[in-house]
Protein backbone atom coordinates (compact mmCIF):
# COMPACT_ATOMS: atom_id res chain seq x y z
CA UNK A 1 0.00 0.00 0.00
CA UNK A 2 1.79 3.17 -1.19
CA UNK A 3 1.54 6.23 1.75
CA UNK A 4 -0.94 9.36 0.41
CA UNK A 5 0.91 12.16 1.57
CA UNK A 6 -1.00 15.94 1.03
CA UNK A 7 -0.18 19.22 0.58
CA UNK A 8 -1.52 21.41 3.91
CA UNK A 9 -3.18 23.97 1.92
CA UNK A 10 -4.90 21.14 -0.59
CA UNK A 11 -3.26 22.66 -3.50
CA UNK A 12 -3.10 20.30 -6.78
CA UNK A 13 0.39 21.45 -7.65
CA UNK A 14 1.83 21.26 -4.24
CA UNK A 15 -0.36 17.64 -4.05
CA UNK A 16 2.01 16.84 -7.44
CA UNK A 17 5.09 18.05 -5.97
CA UNK A 18 4.68 16.03 -2.47
CA UNK A 19 4.08 12.84 -4.93
CA UNK A 20 7.47 13.78 -7.23
CA UNK A 21 9.20 14.17 -4.24
CA UNK A 22 7.85 10.98 -2.76
CA UNK A 23 8.56 9.00 -5.88
CA UNK A 24 12.41 10.30 -6.07
CA UNK A 25 13.15 10.14 -2.26
CA UNK A 26 10.85 7.62 -1.02
CA UNK A 27 7.35 8.25 0.87
CA UNK A 28 8.96 8.42 4.21
CA UNK A 29 11.58 11.24 3.24
CA UNK A 30 8.28 13.14 2.51
CA UNK A 31 7.86 13.27 6.49
CA UNK A 32 9.94 15.51 6.08
CA UNK A 33 8.58 18.50 4.26
CA UNK A 34 7.51 20.91 6.47
CA UNK A 35 4.28 23.06 5.05
CA UNK A 36 3.94 27.32 4.82
CA UNK A 37 6.80 27.63 6.44
CA UNK A 38 6.92 31.03 8.10
CA UNK A 39 10.00 33.50 7.56
CA UNK A 40 11.08 37.00 6.25
CA UNK A 41 12.86 37.49 3.65
CA UNK A 42 16.29 40.19 2.95
CA UNK A 43 13.90 43.63 3.12
CA UNK A 44 12.11 42.06 6.22
CA UNK A 45 8.52 41.16 4.88
CA UNK A 46 6.96 38.48 5.90
CA UNK A 47 6.82 34.99 3.55
CA UNK A 48 5.81 31.79 3.90
CA UNK A 49 7.33 28.88 1.64
CA UNK A 50 4.85 26.24 0.62
CA UNK A 51 7.53 23.38 1.78
CA UNK A 52 10.90 23.41 4.42
CA UNK A 53 13.64 21.12 4.69
CA UNK A 54 16.72 21.31 7.20
CA UNK A 55 19.70 19.29 7.01
CA UNK A 56 22.65 19.32 8.80
CA UNK A 57 22.01 23.23 9.99
CA UNK A 58 21.06 23.96 5.74
CA UNK A 59 17.25 24.99 5.57
CA UNK A 60 16.10 24.90 2.07
CA UNK A 61 12.50 27.00 1.41
CA UNK A 62 10.91 25.74 -1.59
CA UNK A 63 7.94 27.68 -3.12
CA UNK A 64 5.47 26.02 -5.38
Amino acid sequence: MRNEYHAASGSSAEDLFIELFSDTFCAEKAGYLNTQYHFYDIYQNERFADFFLESGGKRIAIRV
